[in-house]
């Protein structure tokens, strides 16, 4: 079991929360900055800004919310059912991607449920992350490229990608965020597909393949995230050729 403290300095307020699912015993402190936004495409899920630490870890505990020499963390929060429905997909999402957190989707702390006032809250303690600067389209949008291969790669498509929105910046690279209605996913891009008539075609996921006409296509991050199962042909890279005849396979 591990435990969230959560401090709000201003107001003077505290709240305890707990979490059955992390795999360590971590006892989380965190000191909220400000709201930044509310999340996600629910609009009534609340986003904060905190610096964070832990007990009998190396990580520093906060002193307040100004305490720099702390990590910067998200506090992402659920209060009525629906938010917390959403909340929990999410974080189930996260925990699907598992392998892949802190390079392609953000580090989740841990899931955390408490009662205020006897009724539920929950919230997601992650990494913390910036918009990214989109200042060289080819370096961003590499960078784009690897995280959204490695999500599709690791089983997941995220249904609204097509704006830099989900997208943020942390520890020099580029992650997803936002999973609130992102599902479960056998991506087939980019592998051979033989058809009945005995056309060679090639499997295209529709997100990935709208992401790559924006981003540009990059073979070598695709097969490095493991895409297509370890299936991938060559024709890949011809798969915009006129003489390859395409199929979409979701």
């Amino acid at each position: 079991m591990s435990t969230l403290e959560l401090f709000w300095p201003e107001k003077r307020s505290y709240l305890k929360l707990w979490s059955w699912t992390t795999e360590t015993d971590t006892d989380y402190v965190a000191h909220i900055i400000k709201s930044i936004a509310n999340g996600g495409r629910d609009h009534s899920l609340r986003v904060l800004t905190a610096r964070i630490g832990a007990h009998k870890t190396d990580m520093t505990i906060p002193k307040s919310n100004r305490d720099e020499k702390t990590l910067p963390a998200i506090v992402k929060m659920a209060q009525t059912p629906e938010q917390i429905a959403t909340l929990e997909r999410e974080a189930a999402m996260y925990r699907v991607l598992k392998k892949v957190q802190g390079r392609a989707v953000p580090k989740i702390y841990g899931h955390f449920r408490g009662r205020v006032d006897g009724k539920e809250i929950q919230c997601l303690l992650m990494q913390y992350g910036k918009p990214p600067f989109m200042g060289d389209r080819d370096y961003i949008g590499r960078y784009n490229m690897d995280a959204i291969y490695a999500i599709h790669a690791s089983g997941i498509v995220h249904g609204d990608l097509l704006d830099e929105r989900h997208m943020i910046e942390s520890r020099n690279t580029i992650m997803v965020v936002d999973l609130s209605t992102a599902t479960t996913h056998r991506c087939m891009h980019g592998q051979k597909v033989m058809g009945r008539d005995g056309v060679c075609r090639i499997a295209k996921c529709p997100e990935v393949a709208a992401l790559e006409e924006k981003y540009g296509s990059y073979y070598d991050l695709w097969i490095s995230a493991g895409g297509g199962h370890g299936l991938l042909s060559p024709c890949f890279e011809n798969a915009r050729s006129p003489t390859v005849e395409m199929t979409l396979l979701w």
